[in-house]
């Protein structure tokens, strides 16, 4: 549905009209010929797909492609609490994968605090549990936890608002999503 921008493409940049790159590459194939060292440097990056000044661009949309299709499916798969609801909290509260009782500052307390991103907490802890149950070996699953807890450290309690924990989240289960099946 979203586009993955790819994170490979080519670039490369000497100016210069098609006559001098010609002389300038004949005069260097006499000079290396001639095993005259030379103290020059070239510059050349190699990708494939996006060039790098766009790749910013192409991951904002993707981010907000997620975002956009993870809301359309929040709108349909949860019912809206209008004004006409005799019973406001008939909707069953959603609770994340941690105590909320318990939990810090910060992220765990935005994340207690919006059901939205409650159910993204959910669904990552369900798909790391899935790649967990995957690995062969208790060093495969420790490192797994490892990370995980270095990604709820570093990654997830960075973020101060809602929208920073969305896109965390969300590419936090993409990328667990992908993991299954390579453990």
């Amino acid at each position: 549905m979203c586009a993955n921008p790819s994170y490979q493409g080519s670039q490369s940049s000497l100016n210069a009209n098609a006559s001098a790159k010609a002389d300038l590459n004949r005069l260097l194939r006499n000079l290396v010929d001639a095993k005259v060292e030379l103290g020059a440097e070239t510059k050349s990056e190699q990708f494939q797909g996006l060039l790098q000044k766009d790749l910013l661009d192409a991951t904002k949309l993707a981010s907000e492609c997620r975002l956009k299709i993870f809301s359309d499916l929040k709108d349909r798969l949860l019912p809206r609490q209008g004004a006409n609801d005799p019973l406001p909290s008939t909707r069953p509260k959603v609770r994340p994968s941690f105590d909320c009782d318990r939990s810090g500052k910060g992220a765990e307390r935005l994340v207690c605090s919006s059901q939205d991103i409650s159910i993204l907490d959910l669904s990552m802890a369900n798909a790391f549990r899935d790649v967990l149950a995957e690995q062969k070996s208790n060093e495969a699953r420790t490192r797994w936890k490892n990370a995980q807890n270095a990604w709820l450290k570093q990654v997830r309690n960075q973020c101060g608002d809602i929208l920073c924990l969305t896109d965390v989240y969300t590419k936090r289960i993409d990328y667990l999503r992908q993991a299954r099946g390579k453990g």
